[in-house]
């Protein structure tokens, strides 16, 4: 068990469930699309031009004319983990979700990442998955061909009291931070990190004097909060019209009145 720390989001692809066909790799495989061809309503009708989707339950990518009908697809061996990025050249850069990846099983898990050209050959098709780690959400193609995505980290509770963590608000047995990395592809499957930036290195809490993040949380908006998903506590009255006031000096309040 786990608790997640979320600690950036990357842009996520909007998606659509279908039913299941024949010769699917997945129970509950959505190859077909739901709906192709069906004008949408008014209320979310897109903007003139193509649609691209990955639907969730489905190991294709649709780009869709304004009709709703297909235009393209793009075929993978998973379902989406879970971004897709439609690129410049007709060519597709994908998160793969992995069936039974190690140790990490939770929304948004992915492992792989694919790019796969608008003829359907699989360009690169790379695995970022161990006891320690997982890619997880989302995923894009830089301009200088590297890959920019968010991973999971494994950390023991005890690594996380270590840093400060509220024992009453640790409930799982391990804690997630997130990790961004940079990988440069090597070859059909390869790839090397170029950089990283690890949220657990810019932690801060207010809970245990004791360890080193200690601190005044307020005063660093740079830093993640260990026990940020604490219970929320209901302001007062006086609390949030002094809350307020100072939103009021910023140059915004809310509703109050100007």
């Amino acid at each position: 068990m786990r608790a997640r720390f979320p600690a950036a989001v990357l842009a996520f692809v909007a998606v659509a469930c279908a039913p299941a066909s024949d010769g699917a790799l997945y129970p509950g495989d959505a190859n077909a699309l739901l709906g192709a061809g069906a004008q949408p309503p008014p209320a979310t009708a897109p903007m003139p031009g193509y649609l691209f989707i990955s639907p969730l339950k489905s190991r294709f990518s649709y780009l869709l004319d304004a009709a709703g009908k297909e235009v393209h697809k793009w075929e993978s061996a998973y379902f989406p983990g879970a971004g897709a990025q439609l690129l410049d050249d007709g060519s597709l850069f994908r998160c793969g979700r992995l069936v039974n990846p190690p140790i990490f099983t939770a929304g948004g898990q992915g492992g792989r990442l694919q790019h796969i050209a608008w003829d359907g050959t699989l360009l690169w098709d790379y695995e970022f998955a161990a006891e320690a780690f997982l890619h997880h959400h989302d995923a894009l193609l830089m301009p200088n061909g590297h890959a920019l995505f968010m991973a999971w980290e494994r950390k023991t509770k005890e690594e996380a009291f270590a840093r400060g963590r509220d024992p009453a608000l640790q409930k799982d047995e391990e804690f997630w931070p997130d990790w961004i990395v940079e990988i440069e592809p090597q070859g059909a499957t390869g790839g090397k990190i170029v950089w990283e930036w690890h949220a657990w290195d810019h932690v801060i809490q207010g809970f245990d004097r004791t360890q080193e993040s200690f601190g005044e949380v307020a005063r660093h908006p740079e830093l993640i909060d260990m026990n940020g998903d604490r219970p929320r506590v209901e302001k007062t009255e006086e609390e949030k019209a002094a809350e307020a006031e100072k939103m009021a000096a910023l140059g915004y309040a809310g509703d109050a009145p100007p």
